[in-house]
C-alpha cells in the first residue's frame, strides 16, 4: 500500500486525512493540514482590490449613463442631438462596460486560479481543485491496491487449503500403508513359525520312518533285548549293552537329528537305565527331542520321571507342552483338564496341584 509524507515535516499523512481532504497539493507538493500553507497579506489585499475595482467600474458606467441622457440639464445646457440618439449613445456605453466588466472579471478569475502569489504558491481555488484532484486519484489508487491485496489473499487461502486437503490424504494414505505393511509382517512372522514347527515335524516324521525301517530291517521290533535281574535291574547281553552304550554317546552329538534317533532307540531297549536317559533328554534343545522323549516314557510306562515330565507343562513350545499334557494322562490315568494355550497362570497353578498330587500318591502310584 503507497503512503504519503509531508514534503515540510516529512510525516506520514494519514488514510483518514487523505479520506477526509484535510491535505494540501501546492505546487506539486503534499502538505499535512498542520503545515498547509495559508492565504497572505498580500493575497488578501489583491482580492480586496478587485472588489473595490468592480465597484468603480460600475460606478463609473452608471454615471456616464446618466451624463449622457441628462448632462445638458444638469449642466444647465442644451446640447445638439434629439432623446434618440442619446439612448443609442447609452446603449453602447453599457454594451462597451459590459464587455469590459466581463473581461476584467475573467482576469480576475484566472488570477485567482492560477496566478502565483509573492510566496510562490497558486491562487486559492486551484489549491482547492488540485488538493480535491489529487486526493481522488490517491483514494482511486489506495482502493486498487486493496482489492488486488485482497484478490491475492483470496487465491493464497484456496491454495492453502487446496495444499492442506492434499496433505491431509498424503498423511491417511501413508497410515494405511503403515497399517497394512504391520499386517503383512505379523502374518509372515506367523507364517514362518508356522513352516518352522512343520519342518521340524517332518523332521521328527522322517527320522521315525528312518528308524522304523532300519527297526523292520534288523528283525528287533518286539523282539526281548534283555532280562530282568532278580535286584529288579535289567541285564543286557553284550550286544545290546554294546548298542546301549553307543545309544549313549550319541545323545551328547551336536546334531539334533543324531540325538533325535538316539532316543527312538531307547525305546527298543527297556529298563530304568533306558528310562532315565529318556528323562535327561527332557532337557534337550530340540523340541522334536524332547517331544519323542516324553512319548517314550509314556509308552513305557516310566511313573517314576512323573515329576521329571510335570516341568514340561510349561514348556516354551506348545507342541511340547501338548505332549507333556498327553504323558500325564497316561502314567496318572486321569484328565489333567488343561490346554496348552491356556495361560500361563492357569498352567503354573495346574503344576503346583500336580506336584501337590505326586507327594500325596506317590506311593500308591510307584507301588501298583
Amino acid at each position: 500500500m503507497k503512503i504519503y509524507f509531508c514534503d515540510k515535516c516529512n510525516q506520514s499523512i494519514p488514510l483518514k486525512d487523505i479520506e477526509s481532504n484535510r491535505i494540501s497539493i501546492d505546487s506539486g507538493r503534499i502538505y499535512c493540514e498542520k503545515c498547509a500553507p495559508r492565504p497572505t497579506g498580500h493575497r488578501r489585499t489583491f482580492s480586496g482590490w478587485s472588489t473595490l475595482l468592480l465597484m468603480l467600474l460600475l460606478g463609473a458606467g452608471v454615471g456616464a449613463g446618466v451624463m449622457a441622457v441628462w448632462g445638458d440639464e444638469i449642466m444647465g445646457n442644451q446640447g445638439p442631438g434629439s432623446t434618440k440618439d442619446r439612448l443609442g449613445k447609452l446603449e453602447r456605453a453599457i454594451g462597451e462596460l459590459r464587455v469590459e466588466t466581463e473581461t476584467r472579471l475573467r482576469t480576475v478569475e484566472t488570477n485567482m486560479e492560477e496566478t502565483p502569489a509573492a510566496d510562490g504558491s497558486v491562487g486559492r481555488l486551484a489549491r482547492v481543485i488540485g488538493g480535491v484532484r489529487a486526493n481522488a486519484e490517491a483514494l482511486q489508487d489506495l482502493r486498487r491496491r486493496l482489492d488486488g491485496l485482497a484478490d491475492d489473499l483470496r487465491t493464497q487461502l484456496a491454495n492453502q487449503e487446496k495444499a492442506r486437503a492434499a496433505f491431509a490424504k498424503s498423511i491417511e494414505e501413508r497410515i494405511d500403508l503403515l497399517e497394512q505393511r504391520l499386517d503383512d509382517q505379523r502374518v509372515a512372522e506367523d507364517l514362518d513359525d508356522f513352516r518352522a514347527r512343520i519342518e521340524d515335524l517332518e523332521q521328527v516324521r522322517d527320522a521315525l520312518e528312518s528308524r522304523l525301517r532300519a527297526l523292520e530291517r534288523s528283525g528287533t521290533v518286539g523282539v526281548p533285548v534283555a532280562k530282568e535281574a532278580d535286584s529288579g535291574s535289567t541285564v543286557l547281553d553284550p550286544e545290546t549293552e554294546s548298542r546301549f552304550q553307543k545309544i549313549l554317546s550319541q545323545l551328547e552329538s551336536a546334531d539334533p537329528a543324531t540325538r533325535f534317533n538316539a532316543v527312538v532307540d531307547l525305546a527298543s531297549i527297556p529298563g530304568r537305565r533306558s528310562e532315565e536317559a529318556l528323562a535327561k533328554a527332557l532337557d534337550d534343545k530340540a523340541d522334536y527331542v524332547r517331544i519323542a522323549a516324553l512319548q517314550n516314557l509314556a509308552d513305557l510306562s516310566a511313573k517314576w520321571a512323573i515329576p521329571r515330565i510335570i516341568p514340561k507343562l510349561k514348556d516354551e513350545n506348545i507342541f511340547v507342552r501338548e505332549t507333556a499334557i498327553s504323558s500325564l494322562e497316561t502314567l496318572t490315568g486321569q484328565p489333567l483338564k488343561l490346554d496348552a494355550s491356556d495361560p500361563s497362570s492357569k498352567i503354573q497353578a495346574k503344576i503346583r496341584e500336580m506336584e501337590s498330587w505326586w507327594k500325596n500318591n506317590k506311593g500308591r502310584i510307584l507301588g501298583s
